[in-house]
Formats: C-alpha cells, structure tokens, sequence
C-alpha cells in the first residue's frame, strides 16, 4: 500500500486557514457524525497549536489482575479504569484560549470593542467544552470528537523574549448519555476498494 495509509500529522490542520487544529465548544452543541461533516456554528477555532508540542492523545488505565488461590499466575486482566486525555499547548492569546485556559465558560472572557480583556484568577472553576480535534493531509482526514470534556491540568505560561505565550493544557474526556468520551473518524479516498 505504501503511504496511502497514513496520515501525516505535521501537513495540516483544519480549518479555513488549515493551521487549526482544536475546535471548542458549548457541551450539548450538535457534534460532528464523520469526517468530513460541517462544524456547527457553535465550534469556536482555537487557533495556532505548539508544533513543538503537537496534540499527545494519551490514555491512563488502571487495571488488577485477579488470581486464583494456589496460582502465582493470573487467570484475567480486568480495566477498572480509563481516561482519555489530550495535552496541547495554544499559541494565541484569544478568546477561545483565555475562557480555556481559565477554565471559563466559552463567551465569557471575550473582549469589547476597544480589544480589551478581564480574566480573573483565583477559585478553580469546572467548566465543561464539547471537543473536535482534526488533522488533513490532502485527501485524508482524522478527527476526534469529545462531546465533554474538562481543563484538568494547566502547565505554566511562560513569558520571555524568545516566543510566543503559551497556554498549556490537558483536557480529559468524559463520556455523556449519548457518546463515548471521543470518538474517531477518518476519511482515506485512497483506501477504497
């Protein structure tokens, strides 16, 4: 097959700049059902993402083996617990990242005309986002959709000469009544029989 089957992370984002890769929005917001479907209105670009960074999907299982007496060696492996997790690092200063980052509800933090902004810290706060992730590499396409999920772990913002500020964060996906805590589409023309 040679390289029709991958997918090449670093090409592109989506987005009409093809430089987006993060799409935030209001939990309940009508999701995605392939690919290549439309976004709804609601999904907000969170623009640039660290290419250094990347986007790092990751998985923390817990698990127990269980024995039976008179056995060292385990008879079953059970998955008592599972959090799927995304840590990636925005490079603009917007709206969209400040309510992230702050943990804030998306349209709370935006700025007036005058491009001022007011972002209080202090008392965590739990705010909740629907989630598309997606990537293009010409024909091909991969997008993750998360219909929750939550800012559990903020990394430090770094001021300096050198580059651009950065909002760290790690999002952890939960499950609702109606989807998996993220599900995965991708589009491949060059796979098809």
């Amino acid at each position: 097959m040679g390289d029709v089957d991958l997918i090449l992370a670093g090409v592109a984002g989506g987005g009409d700049a093809s430089a987006s890769v993060a799409w935030f929005a209001p939990v309940g917001t009508p999701l995605p059902a392939s690919a290549s479907d439309d976004l709804d209105d609601a999904f907000l670009d969170a623009g640039w993402c660290s290419p250094e960074d990347g986007l790092t999907r990751g998985a923390a299982e817990t698990a127990v083996d269980i024995h039976r007496l008179g056995s060292a060696q385990p008879v079953n492996h059970v998955i008592t617990d599972v959090a799927v997790r995304f840590d990636l690092t925005l490079l603009e200063t917007n709206d969209v990242t400040q309510a992230v980052y702050h943990r804030r509800p998306l349209g709370s933090v935006d700025a007036d005309n005058t491009g001022s902004r007011v972002v209080a810290e202090g008392e965590p706060r739990r705010a909740t986002y629907a989630l598309v992730i997606e990537v293009v590499d010409g024909d091909n396409l991969l997008r993750g959709v998360a219909p929750m999920v939550r800012v559990t772990t903020r990394r430090d913002i770094a001021i300096k000469p050198t580059g651009a500020i950065a909002y760290g964060v790690t999002l952890t996906a939960y499950p609702t009544a109606d989807a998996d805590a993220v599900t995965w589409y991708t589009t491949q023309p060059a796979l098809a029989a």
